[in-house]
């Protein structure tokens, strides 16, 4: 939605306010569902999935820093690729790829499943900054933007039950 919004929008301003709004959202709900799927006790995910499963809690723990940042920067990922500078999503991409292929030989053999998790994370955190970084030089970002205020909340709430019908 958030992609139809700019690429059809005149508006820089806002444009950029919706994709902050978005911000907002993607990082309260992801956030969350991690919270949630950390609640869940190891013991349940080896019960429903298999004793195979019973390091799940322990991988989305490692791997949780990284579903967060990927999930809020897929947002301004939206907004570059609305405006049409698609560089910047292509060197966040090669910066991502290039440190998981250098750190995979040293890491993954020393760690093993918790190495690869904490490799994915490192990656999906190292270009998320690059994206937001690229994103605050160009907009006007505050950390209190990631807070969503009483209209956005019944917005989203509105948004949520229209699906829902």
């Amino acid at each position: 939605m958030l992609y139809a919004d700019i690429v059809n929008n005149t508006n820089s301003n806002e444009a950029i306010e919706k994709t902050k709004i978005s911000l907002r959202i993607s990082f309260l709900i992801t956030s969350l569902f991690l919270g949630i799927m950390l609640l869940i006790p190891a013991s349940f995910y080896a019960m429903i999935f298999g004793k195979d499963f019973h390091q799940t809690k322990e991988i989305i723990l490692f791997l949780s820093p990284g579903i967060l940042a990927i999930a809020v920067s897929n947002i301004i990922g939206y907004y570059f690729a609305g405006i049409n500078k698609l560089r910047i999503l292509n060197v966040k991409a090669v910066v991502g790829l290039i440190f998981t292929i250098i750190s995979s030989f040293y890491i993954i053999p020393k760690w093993g499943i918790r190495g690869a998790c904490v490799i994915s994370s490192v990656s999906y955190c190292l270009s998320s900054v690059l994206l937001f970084w690229r994103f605050y030089q160009i907009t006007e970002f505050h950390i209190h933007d990631f807070i969503l205020s009483k209209k956005e909340i019944d917005l989203l709430l509105r948004k949520v039950f229209r699906i829902i019908k």
